[in-house]
């Protein structure tokens, strides 16, 4: 009799020290479920710093980082572009450049674009670079250029890109700066300067050389205007060689109406 009074004093405390013990258990999991919550939030902020969004939709133009490494903050990893925005950095020597302004005319060509001189497409100026540098031609002379921005009409864009011009094809402009109807002209080579500074051709009057001084007006690498000094009948001798003189007998070799050479 007296055991099972003694059972039952001590099952209240039994009872007591089961439920203190089932609420430490409760404290437990809530601790350990506050930590898991914490762990899951810096793994899906490590996640979320792993993933990079262009601020584009392009394509990658270049890889700059290939390897897994440290890198500073700010780091380039990719050069991203836009097709559509596809546009031409030509370079135009510095004494050529002074004539070209933003919205001219270009008409670009070449092999890329699928078209001769004269049978390119239409764009216009849209930067003229402040800065030239210097760069050695072919020819292996220094010249100083100046980088002219040009883009491609709307209409002929989307054209382009189907022909397959991408980033860093090599194309050809022609930048119009002055038209003219009606001009008379003839071939840059046939000008060159005279003792005093002024323009000169040989034109070809009864078989002889005779040096005629000139006019000009537009011109280009190719032709130029003669704005006086000649007329539409003239006969000038292509690039004339240093030894030819004034009143030299010639033999001339037409091409065309404007130009010949001496034999």
């Amino acid at each position: 009799m007296a055991a099972i009074k003694a059972a039952t004093a001590l099952l209240p405390t039994m009872i007591s020290q089961q439920i203190a013990k089932k609420d430490l258990s409760a404290e437990v999991l809530e601790k350990q479920k506050t930590e898991a919550e914490v762990r899951l939030r810096q793994a899906l902020t490590r996640q979320e710093r792993g993933v990079m969004l262009s601020p584009v939709d392009g394509v990658v133009l270049e890889r700059l980082v290939d390897n897994e490494q440290l890198l500073p903050g700010g780091a380039e990893l990719l050069e991203i572009g836009r097709l559509e925005e596809l546009e031409i950095e030509a370079e135009v020597l510095s004494q050529d450049v002074v004539r070209v302004e933003e919205g001219d005319e270009v008409e670009i060509y070449g092999p890329a674009i699928g078209a001769a001189q004269g049978e390119g497409v239409r764009g216009r100026v849209t930067k003229i670079h402040p800065e030239g540098f210097t760069k050695r031609s072919s020819l292996g002379v220094d010249q100083q250029r100046v980088i002219v921005d040009v883009e491609f009409d709307d209409e002929v864009l989307d054209e382009v890109l189907r022909r397959g011009v991408r980033v860093g094809y090599r194309v050809r402009v022609r930048i119009f700066t002055d038209a003219k109807n009606n001009a008379r002209l003839i071939p840059r080579s046939a000008l060159f300067r005279g003792a005093d500074g002024g323009w000169r051709v040989y034109e070809v009057v009864d078989g002889r050389a005779r040096l005629q001084p000139v006019q000009v007006g537009l011109m280009n690498d190719e032709i130029v205007e003669i704005a006086a000094g000649l007329d539409d009948k003239s006969i000038v001798i292509l690039a004339p060689e240093n030894s030819l003189t004034d009143g030299a007998e010639v033999s001339p070799m037409l091409r065309n109406a404007a130009a010949v050479n001496a034999g």
